[in-house]
């Protein structure tokens, strides 16, 4: 038996209808987003911005794909490969905004 890699088994829970959870609290800003089988993320969120960031194939998109794929939630949303610019994430200002590969948007903020 071998071991799997992150995205084969991101394409294997697709593929067998595994539903992902997505749990956020608005006020204490805890989101909690798990593959219902596996893999669960928990991340207590800090300040007004915060990077998700580490080596490749670590699980950053693959969480982002979880949220995006599974139960939607009212109060998060997903950008995939970046946003234009800061202005199309004004109307936004009170969801939990996940932007997945954001170096573009992040030197223009200048992080």
């Amino acid at each position: 038996m071998r071991a799997i890699s992150v995205k084969e088994f991101a394409l294997f829970s697709l593929k067998r209808g595994f539903e992902s959870m997505i749990s956020y609290d608005k006020k204490t800003r805890h989101l909690i987003v798990s593959s219902g089988e596996a893999v669960t993320f928990d991340i207590q969120l800090r300040g007004r911005i915060n990077v998700v960031r580490g080596a490749a194939a670590t699980g950053k998109t693959y969480m982002c794909n979880l949220i995006r794929n599974g139960n939607p939630h009212p109060d998060v949303v997903v950008f995939e490969r970046g946003v234009d610019s800061v202005s199309d994430l004004t109307p936004l200002s009170d969801k939990l905004i996940i932007i997945d590969r954001a170096d573009m948007l992040l030197s223009l903020i200048h992080i």
